[in-house]
């Protein structure tokens, strides 16, 4: 697959870039995409609001191959531009990064519903069976 890495070495809490594509409405999505989007407003619920996302299939930056990590190294977050009435997704540096690593962030429990698994090897991935959950009864049979 792909991936997106360092270039240079990242101090924790550096700006690494503004995750860039087109601004359209959840409806207006073709069927057929969906990798390379990213909710602006994932939390809102209201009725007369129209589900946003930033689509970088076809009109992307780098930022647009960065893959999931239960551990990620980077944190991303809406940021407001004065010029502008919608906001950005900045992608920042969580802890130090060097030059060369993987660039990683934390999809969220969302992107992994209906069946999909995640495969990032972290100790704590949300895939990975928890060290507390019981074993089940047949396994104790």
């Amino acid at each position: 697959g792909f991936g997106a890495f360092a270039a240079q070495a990242l101090e924790a809490g550096t700006l690494v870039g503004q995750y860039t594509g087109e601004c359209i409405t959840k409806d207006a999505l073709p069927t057929s995409t969906g990798v390379y989007t990213f909710d602006l407003f994932p939390e809102r619920r209201d009725t007369d609001f129209l589900p946003t996302v930033v689509d970088s299939q076809h009109f992307g930056n780098v930022l647009r191959f960065v893959n999931h990590s239960c551990d990620p190294n980077c944190w991303s977050c809406q940021v407001f531009m004065p010029q502008s009435p919608d906001p950005v997704i900045a992608f920042f540096a969580e802890r130090d990064i060097a030059v060369g690593e993987e660039l990683s962030v934390d999809y969220g429990q969302r992107y992994f519903r209906d069946g999909m698994t995640c495969a990032c090897g972290a100790p704590n991935c949300c895939s990975s069976p928890s060290p507390l959950t019981p074993p089940s009864s047949s396994a104790l049979s």
